[in-house]
């Protein structure tokens, strides 16, 4: 909300009640969110406190609930942004040089699979990668001082490829969600139910001019290309459609789309056995500052398969905090985490390498990060304006519209929400080149992108 304001907004989420104890009980669990959420943005979080709603103004806000035995809801709000663009603009920022003052822009390299490691002939400590380009099948060698592996569900396979006797610490659960018409969130409301019947959670938000449904949570075999099981969509179709009035069959004609993703779970460090990992150390103690050189490693290869016990692990009864693991041939590893807290993830881990290796990494500067606003977040003068931002409003995407006569307000405002600041640039390349047709006349997407893109 903080550092990419034009792609980020708060979306309000209806937590239903049926019963009357659950009033106090889940009031008092969501104002400790808000607090906690005050707190770690030093009171400017961006969006509403949570309150409590009767009947009437739930099914106002939520008009496809079933209406018996509700008797009101609370209301919460949270975050919610493009992952997907929020990603490429971190990747963005990070490669510029003097963003900040002193800023070295990084060096980022896609379509490129780390293979293998590199080591010292004496020491064995890891002090490269082989490296393929895929998209020229060419091989290269990258070598630094530090290297840090952060590969999400793919961590222990990257550590086993630099020791195979490395033991796993990640389980990966997945988490399957398909998408419906915009129609089930009509009023820009997402839905939130806190158990369901075997004690997981479901949402139904709003989402890119549609509805997303998700989300199953179960530990399963790393895949490289996971795909929705007919009983994880049986089950979300059953659960949704006991809360709304509508029945599973028109749910699941509704459908357009559904895909399934993996999170990583990071065991209990303290389980792991002596000859597998080297020095651990638990997120929450990483509490220093500082940037450092790092490479980064990534794998395409599919994890080993999970034994028959691990099958039989509830995912939610696993941390979804993150672990960083120093291996005894030098490799760093960030594992587990999530989206919500991945600038704290990146803050810790390079705190623990300017603590750990001082001797070799020197830091220049203290953690800059925290409200460091992304590229788009500035007009080409520098200047930050909240209002031309201000996301389904913004006074730019108005701007676009009476200089561009060619697109309507709905294509400025998707443009605005995803490029920021940026879009004046891509109507401007539009302009020249004649290319603001869409791709697709139900989607505002023009054609200027794809040249912008590239």
């Amino acid at each position: 909300m903080q550092i990419a304001p034009f792609m980020s907004r708060p979306v309000s989420i209806v937590m239903p009640i049926y019963k009357l104890w659950q009033v106090p009980y889940f009031a008092c669990n969501i104002k400790v969110y808000d607090l906690l959420a005050e707190l770690v943005c030093s009171f400017e979080k961006g969006i509403p406190n949570s309150y409590y709603t009767l009947k009437t103004n739930t099914l106002e806000q939520s008009p496809l609930l079933k209406r018996d035995n509700l008797k009101g809801a609370l209301i919460y709000y949270d975050g919610q942004h493009n992952d997907t663009r929020m990603n490429l603009f971190l990747i963005l920022t990070s490669a510029m040089d003097n963003y900040v003052p002193g800023q070295v822009g990084a060096t980022v390299c896609n379509y490129t699979e780390v293979v293998d490691f590199i080591k010292d002939e004496d020491t064995k400590n890891v002090i490269g990668v082989k490296a393929i380009d895929k998209i020229n099948n060419k091989e290269i060698d990258i070598f630094a001082k530090v290297i840090i592996n952060a590969t999400g569900p793919y961590g222990d396979t990257v550590r086993k490829l630099a020791d195979e006797n490395r033991e796993p610490m990640i389980k990966v659960s997945a988490g399957c969600h398909f998408i419906l018409p915009k129609w089930y969130t009509s009023r820009n409301t997402g839905i939130f139910i806190p158990k369901t019947s075997d004690d997981r959670v479901l949402f139904i938000l709003p989402w890119e001019n549609s509805t997303v449904v998700g989300t199953t949570d179960e530990i399963k075999p790393l895949e490289e290309y996971p795909k929705m099981q007919n009983k994880e969509l049986n089950f979300m179709i059953k659960e949704l459609a006991s809360y709304i009035n509508v029945s599973p069959d028109s749910i699941r004609k509704d459908i357009k789309a559904a895909w399934c993703g993996y999170r990583p779970l990071v065991v209990d460090p303290k389980k792991v056995k002596k000859n597998g990992t080297g020095y651990t150390r638990q997120a929450q103690q990483g509490q220093g500052q500082g940037q450092g050189q790092a490479t980064l490693t990534s794998s395409n290869k599919t994890n080993d398969k999970i034994s028959k016990s691990d099958k039989n692990n509830e995912p939610h009864e696993i941390s979804r905090s993150h672990e960083i693991i120093e291996d005894d041939n030098g490799l760093i590893s960030i594992l587990g985490g999530k989206w919500t807290i991945y600038r704290k993830m990146a803050q810790d881990t390079i705190d623990y390498v300017l603590e750990k290796h001082k001797n070799t990494i020197k830091n220049k500067y203290n953690c800059r990060t925290k409200f460091l606003m992304l590229i788009g977040s500035h007009d080409k003068n520098g200047v930050h304006q909240k209002d031309d931002l201000t996301y389904g409003c913004s006074k730019l995407g108005r701007k676009l519209v009476r200089k561009y006569s060619q697109i309507d307000y709905e294509t400025a405002e998707y443009l605005v929400s995803n490029y920021g600041y940026l879009a004046e640039n891509v109507c401007e390349l539009a302009n020249e080149l004649n290319l603001f047709q869409k791709l697709d006349q139900s989607k505002p997407y023009i054609q200027a992108e794809v040249i912008y893109a590239s």
